[in-house]
């Protein structure tokens, strides 16, 4: 079936080898002062990028590479992904968020992915566009001064519009030309944000909800319902002596709801995906210099092996972020 079970170490050690190159990604959702971004989104959650610090504007040239290295089922058994079944994604993303007034600011992303699939009777690889995503975000709690405990606090709205095939539409056996998911997808959330001496805080949630879409496939026309989902996440760091050097940690909880789907074949029945969740846990260290920051970060979901009807990933990545003063 592609997956072995957990203790072969040997064959996790070949995939990384394999995946886990250098690439630039997108590090984007909080900063400080004196930095904050904390390790955060990854496997599919649409958390934004936002400005919390002095700053009038940022800028970001991203990219990403995560390999497939494990499966958890309906029952959250986990089983690690087979050397002879290599699932890689790789992306790069153009970001930008630019602060309206002094509570208001809206940005954008656009991302450009490869995807790679290589089994015992295929090897498949296909390059697009992938999700077009507008945001906008309202200062609700300001800082108007020094608080030992009292946070920044943020609303937002994100749009994810589908600019890209996604899986219902993808033409491929393995759908390595999937690169979204499709649907008009609303995301509602909040974030909180602290500083306190050499260390800062980070809280995020949000709940999304996809829009209803119907798919034309060749001989048959597929009318999808998706679920809704929520994420939540918590991140924290420390900056030694209080300078430009930070080192991070987060820890992220996805859960997305099952989808229906009806075919124009058989519309008195209907399929779909199951609900599914994931645990993901980040470790990241970054600089600040004067007008940007670098970043290099870890993602795993399968480290707390805590999962269901989910491809769990790792990712190594690197962050490039310019900012534009007030």
């Amino acid at each position: 079936m592609g997956f072995k079970s957990l203790g072969q170490p040997e064959n996790s050690s070949d995939i990384l080898q394999q995946s886990f190159k250098l690439v630039f990604v997108l590090f984007l959702t909080a900063f400080t002062k004196t930095l904050f971004a904390a390790s955060c989104c990854g496997g599919g959650a649409s958390l934004p990028q936002l400005i919390t610090g002095d700053y009038r504007a940022q800028l970001a040239l991203v990219g990403a590479n995560s390999a497939v290295t494990h499966y958890a089922n309906e029952d959250s058994l986990i089983s690690e992904r087979d050397v002879t079944n290599q699932e890689v994604s790789e992306s790069l993303t153009l970001s930008a968020t630019y602060l309206l007034s002094p509570y208001w600011q809206m940005g954008l992303r656009l991302p450009y992915k490869v995807n790679t699939h290589k089994t015992l009777a295929a090897n498949e690889n296909s390059s697009g566009i992938g999700d077009f995503h507008l945001q906008t975000a309202y200062e609700f709690l300001p800082e108007y001064s020094f608080s030992l405990w009292r946070p920044k606090g943020y609303v937002f709205i994100d749009e994810t519009l589908p600019s890209s095939s996604s899986s219902y539409d993808a033409e491929k056996p393995l759908y390595t030309d999937s690169f979204g998911s499709g649907f008009y997808t609303t995301s509602v959330g909040v974030s909180f944000v602290k500083a306190i001496f050499n260390y800062d805080f980070l809280f995020m949630t949000e709940y999304h909800k996809a829009f209803n879409r119907e798919f034309n496939k060749p001989g048959e026309r597929l009318s999808v319902e998706p679920g809704d989902g929520h994420t939540m996440l918590f991140g924290a760091g420390y900056s030694p002596k209080g300078g430009d050097l930070r080192l991070g940690g987060s820890l992220l909880y996805s859960k997305q709801n099952a989808s229906k789907v009806t075919s124009s074949l058989s519309p008195l029945t209907s399929s779909g995906s199951q609900p599914r969740h994931y645990w993901e846990t980040g470790l990241s260290v970054s600089y600040l210099f004067k007008n940007y920051s670098l970043t290099a970060s870890y993602l795993d979901q399968s480290f707390l092996a805590n999962a269901s009807n989910s491809l769990l990933t790792k990712s190594l990545s690197i962050s490039v972020v310019s900012f534009l003063e007030l």
